[in-house]
């Protein structure tokens, strides 16, 4: 058996395009470092400013201008265009929202003072003084705005009589929920953390859009809205452990990072490589006729056929290897490796705590989870390989299929069809069950390992039953 398995091996690795599909890979993780390192995931905030907009809205000005309309039914696209060109110079998170709260209640306000004809001397200065303290960077001023907005609203809460169970309920949300942003902006302040695109500015403004969410995770959520919700509420307790720990483990910029995210940004060149091999390596031995020769030595069908099959499942591991070796090389050379002492941190909602592994780790673990789908697709391009005797059919119903999975679970999860939960596309990716995860089609780990294992068995008992059947006369 040793022996034909080093043979196949031998084989495949004088075929050109064992190289070409390596080579391809390797450039392809060079263009993924390079996104990366770009800031290709780095689409953390959508700017408010927008040119159309305030080309528009001054277009619309020249024309009500123009029809000489009056005041009312021009202050507010003047309005609108003197927001647009704040939003133009200024793009920090807490600078966009200085700008479209505090700053256009001020012009709203000096509007209906010109309309009322009443003095608007104040109002002028106070908006050219917000203005100044928007260019000058003064985010403490609207931080401690907010603080003794919030500390008012925590005080009304305090002293407000609940009547019944429910207002109780809702009352105790919003206390402690109003208690939690005070203790954010208190430790914004005590730490200077501006709402800015910083880590920690990121993590800030995170927690604090998702608070409400979270309270209400906490006490209003059925059962069902939970598992809706599962994935925000550990995005939420992610961002606290960055506030608690200062630890930067959103930066999209780093070989730690790519770790993360590098089985997906790789599947399709995996996918390729792994099929391209299992469905030639038997249908190309009848298509040149080698196939004579290779029965012709002391071993039985199922031993030649199983050495092939062993020799595909090999070639899973390897390019594994290569892909990780490769990323390692190009990653290093590209970040450095210092990101690789940040673990992965993932907090699981069922228990309440956080869960950290190593990005090498969560790497491979990652993969693993893949392992059932590869195999299962492998398998079948071999099986298709086997039955057909045709390297170009095996490889196209693969891919087919392949394609065709996403349908299936779309299917599955948008009509509940329970029958769908014994296909295998349902079941092979065990990624969902990583960190104490569920399946969207509500199968257990149980049935998903039962279902994929039926489903190989059955390709290799087809397999081999025809491999043994096969007539090579005319060959």
């Amino acid at each position: 058996m040793f022996k034909l398995i080093t043979n196949e091996l031998f084989k495949l690795f004088h075929k050109k395009s064992t190289y070409i599909v390596l080579i391809i890979a390797f450039l392809y993780i060079i263009l993924v470092n390079v996104l990366y390192n770009k800031g290709m995931a780095d689409t953390y905030y959508d700017m408010s400013f927008n040119d159309y907009y305030l080309e528009q809205a001054r277009g619309e000005l020249a024309s009500l201008k123009a029809s000489d309309s009056p005041l009312e039914d021009t202050w507010q696209v003047e309005i609108s265009i003197k927001v647009y060109e704040m939003l133009k110079d200024y793009h920090e998170p807490w600078q966009e929202e200085a700008i479209n709260d505090d700053y256009y209640s001020l012009l709203v306000q000096y509007y209906n003072n010109l309309m009322d004809n009443e003095d608007v001397t104040d109002i002028k200065n106070e908006i050219a003084l917000m203005e100044n303290r928007i260019k000058n960077n003064e985010w403490q001023y609207f931080l401690k705005k907010d603080l003794a907005d919030e500390q008012e609203r925590y005080e009304e809460y305090l002293k407000t009589k609940s009547k019944n169970d429910n207002e109780k309920q809702k009352l105790e949300k919003e206390t402690e929920e109003s208690a939690a942003r005070i203790k954010i902006y208190n430790y914004a302040l005590d730490n200077n953390i501006a709402l800015d695109s910083s880590y920690l500015g990121r993590a800030l403004n995170d927690v604090l859009s998702s608070i409400d969410l979270a309270f209400n995770y906490k006490y209003f959520m059925s059962d069902a809205e939970k598992e809706d919700n599962a994935k925000m509420i550990e995005e939420f307790y992610e961002n606290v452990y960055i506030l608690e720990n200062k630890l930067d483990t959103n930066n999209t910029r780093t070989l730690r990072n790519v770790f993360i995210n590098l089985y997906d940004e790789i599947e399709i060149i995996v996918f390729v490589f792994i099929v391209m091999i299992a469905g030639s390596i038997v249908s190309e031995e009848f298509n040149k006729g080698t196939i004579k020769n290779l029965l012709t030595i002391p071993y039985s069908r199922i031993k030649i056929l199983s050495a092939k099959f062993i020799v595909c499942l090999l070639m899973v591991l390897f390019i594994f290897v290569f892909v990780f070796l490769s990323e390692l090389i190009v990653g290093g050379l590209t970040f450095g490796f210092s990101s690789l002492n940040i673990p992965v941190v993932h907090y699981l909602v069922s228990s309440g705590t956080y869960a950290f592994i190593s990005p090498i780790a969560y790497f491979g673990l990652y993969s693993i989870c893949k392992l059932p789908m590869l195999i299962l697709l492998m398998t079948l391009a071999f099986t298709l390989s086997t039955m057909l005797l045709n390297t170009a059919f095996a490889i196209t119903i693969t891919f087919f299929g392949y394609i065709g999975s996403a349908l299936i679970n779309v299917l599955a999860e948008t009509f509940k069809w329970k029958f769908l939960n014994y296909f295998v596309t349902t079941n092979w990716d065990f990624t969902v069950y990583l960190f104490k995860g569920i399946n969207p089609f509500g199968i257990s780990i149980t049935q998903s390992v039962i279902v994929c294992l039926v489903y190989l068995c059955l390709m290799l008992l087809v397999s081999f039953g025809i491999f043994k059947k096969k007539n090579i006369k005319n060959i």
